[in-house]
């Protein structure tokens, strides 16, 4: 039976006893037997959020990549009871079997308030290995769930086991939301900055082809200024988003990205599933995309009962009213790695602009499709358009390797090819179809998609 630790955000200096627990289903299950005067902390006066740091380790010196273990071990319980709780660092290299676990008593009751850091705010969940995060909230600003933005710099670039050492691995957020604070219908709030901020995710000690980074269930709502579910860079293995609902931020709700100098090529498998993200991209002059692919690797994204909406919520504030952006968008900057990644999309939904079509250079096509190794639409999706926005559907098949077309695609919009240097439109003004079968045909006639994929 694990080691399980109860805390208590109301109390000072007290650690309590460890003890067997036969599940996590309910309350019912959990027996509180009172202070453990063996631990060396029992007894000391401070705040209880210091429990966390003391069971999971912190960081002594981040620059020399000291640090100093935590009491826990690989198997053992964290169990928070409902309250406040300071931020935390889980540093220690957890590599037995077992995962740590970290849960709330009362899923939605327990939240980690972040940690103020020259002048902005910062959550430091650093992941550690093996470990899953169960029922938590995260106010305010910046959760940063794997907080390894230095470990291909030239301080390890000579050190073969940098990436063993430094990067993290089997980490799993179950029903843990992000409340970032800020209320896009009345503009008021925290205006802040990250809701994640990932790095290299998704190595796994476990069996080739595990998902080794998980976000599993939550709601995430209120990230005024950028990216609210995460920007994504330097993927290092399989990475799984599902059943979340997103709604309001400056930026993207998802951003992939790889960029030359900074680490190896992203490499790995990305499920998005199940997943509802509506009003990103609402910061002044729009942020980019819902889902924006923009980073070298070879990866493929898997976008699988995927519903984002933009343009569709008239209760914003009229101040966000011009900033509709696409859904979706894949493009290879300069900078990236020279590898293309691919995209799958099925079974998805992808509406723009149905109440307010936007204005200006916010503007942008519902689904923008460019430097990928292979683009693949199968099952049936909707790409769907209201009247007086930009295209449905930009395919660049000049920088598209290969595209695979299967089941039915329900299309509403304009449709823009790109083949051979010339721009081909094919227009719907009455968005009931047409621009994408004469866009199809065309595609069939000139062997250019394959139907379905062999």
């Amino acid at each position: 039976m694990p080691d399980v630790y109860m805390c208590d955000s109301r109390a000072n200096g007290e650690f309590y006893a460890r003890y067997d627990l036969p599940d996590l289903e309910g309350p019912d299950d959990i027996h509180d037997i009172g202070l453990d005067t063996d631990h060396p902390s029992a007894g000391e006066e401070g705040p209880m959020d210091s429990c966390l740091e003391w069971l999971l380790g912190t960081m002594l010196h981040s620059s020399a990549g000291k640090r100093r273990p935590g009491v826990a071990s690989a198997g053992d319980v964290i169990i928070l009871r409902d309250g406040s709780y300071r931020h935390f660092r889980n540093t220690h290299p957890y590599r037995g079997p077992e995962p740590i676990t970290i849960a709330a008593l009362n899923s939605g009751k327990v939240r980690i308030r972040p940690n103020p850091v020259g002048g902005s705010q910062t959550h430091y969940v650093e992941a550690g290995h093996n470990v899953i995060t169960r029922g938590l909230v995260f106010g305010g600003d910046d959760l940063s769930a794997i907080q390894n933005e230095n470990a291909f710099s030239k301080r390890f670039e000579n050190d073969p086991d940098a990436e063993e050492n430094y990067l993290s691995s089997d980490v799993h957020f179950q029903n843990c939301d992000i409340d970032g604070g800020w209320d896009f219908r009345t503009a008021t709030g925290v205006r802040n900055k990250w809701g994640g901020l990932h790095y290299f995710l998704g190595r796994t000690r476990k069996e080739r082809g595990t998902i080794g980074w998980s976000w599993r269930g939550g709601r995430m709502t209120g990230i005024a200024k950028e990216h609210i579910v995460g920007y994504i860079h330097g993927l290092r293995g399989n990475v799984e988003y599902s059943d979340l609902w997103v709604d309001g931020a400056g930026r993207t709700a998802f951003q992939f990205t790889g960029r030359q100098g900074e680490g190896p090529p992203s490499a790995g498998n990305v499920l998005v599933k199940n997943v509802v993200a509506q009003n990103t991209g609402l910061e002044q002059g729009g942020g980019g995309a819902c889902l924006s692919i923009k980073g070298g690797g070879r990866y493929k994204v898997f976008l699988d009962h995927v519903v984002m909406r933009q343009g569709c919520d008239d209760t914003l504030h009229p101040v966000y009213h011009d900033n509709v952006v696409g859904n979706v968008v894949a493009h290879m900057p300069d900078d990236a790695h020279q590898w293309q990644p691919s995209l799958v999309m099925s079974n998805s939904r992808m509406v723009m602009g149905l109440k307010l079509p936007g204005r200006g250079s916010a503007r942008r096509p519902n689904v923008d499709l460019a430097h990928l190794e292979l683009c693949r639409l199968r099952g049936h999706n909707e790409i769907w358009c209201g009247p007086g926005t930009r295209e449905a559907l930009v395919l660049d098949l000049d920088t598209i390797g290969r595209l695979a077309l299967e089941g039915t695609q329900d299309i509403q919009g304009d449709v823009l090819i790109k083949h051979h240097g010339r721009n081909i439109a094919f227009k719907d003004p009455a968005r009931d179809g047409r621009g994408w079968l004469e866009a199809r045909t065309w595609m069939m006639t000139n062997d250019i998609a394959t139907d379905p994929l062999d």
